[in-house]
């Protein structure tokens, strides 16, 4: 048989007022005060832990921006030497090949 997952009764005090008003939209809803008061606080779990993953994401999608950047550094560099040193452009036409044909 499969084990049931534990819970534990999680009680605080609200002002009257607040929760005529949650008691009302709960009824809207078909809910009693406890479920949607209940409900509303796991909905702003889920929202937290969606919000954290959104942040998380951002900061990887940063880091391969700065890891691209760096890698379009160093292909600039390298194919800069190889323009310069194996064929006859000069410097300052090797640049501007690579200012045109490698732009961000």
């Amino acid at each position: 048989m499969k084990k049931q997952p534990s819970s534990t009764t999680i009680s605080f005090r609200i002002d009257s007022t607040l929760a005529n008003e949650l008691k009302k939209k709960g009824l809207s809803e078909r809910q009693s005060l406890h479920e949607y008061a209940r409900n509303l606080f796991l909905d702003a779990l889920a929202e937290r832990e969606l919000r954290d993953q959104v942040i998380d994401l951002q900061s990887d999608v940063q880091d391969i921006d700065a890891a691209i950047s760096d890698l379009r550094h160093d292909l600039s560099w390298v194919l800069y030497k190889f323009l310069t040193e194996l064929t006859d452009l000069d410097p300052e036409e090797a640049q501007s090949w690579i200012a045109t044909n490698l732009r961000s």
